[in-house]
């Protein structure tokens, strides 16, 4: 798994978030939004997340509502094996 995807499970354990909110809440903000919209879709292939659609309306999505994204059962499982290899998280999810 791949760091960019160890942090995204990271943060989906904790709520469902949008591709944007990830980007925003990421350690390292230098990240794309390719990158963070690449490695959602691939995770959605290999079903450690799963995508679907918000209740409300954007305006400034021409109405269209925002997708989420939430931590499928493999994904959970998927992020402890990997946190079980004794990888490091990134600080921002780290106990203080």
């Amino acid at each position: 798994m791949t760091p960019i995807m160890q942090e995204i499970l990271s943060l989906l354990r904790v709520r469902d978030l949008t591709a944007l909110q990830v980007l925003d809440l990421m350690e390292h903000p230098k990240k794309s939004q390719g990158a963070v919209y690449k490695a959602l879709r691939k995770m959605e292939r290999e079903q450690y997340v799963e995508s679907y659609k918000g209740t409300t309306p954007v305006p400034e999505r021409g109405g269209r509502p925002r997708i989420f994204y939430r931590l499928t059962g493999t994904g959970k499982r998927a992020l402890a094996k990997d946190m079980e290899e004794d990888k490091p998280l990134p600080s921002r999810l780290c106990p203080i």
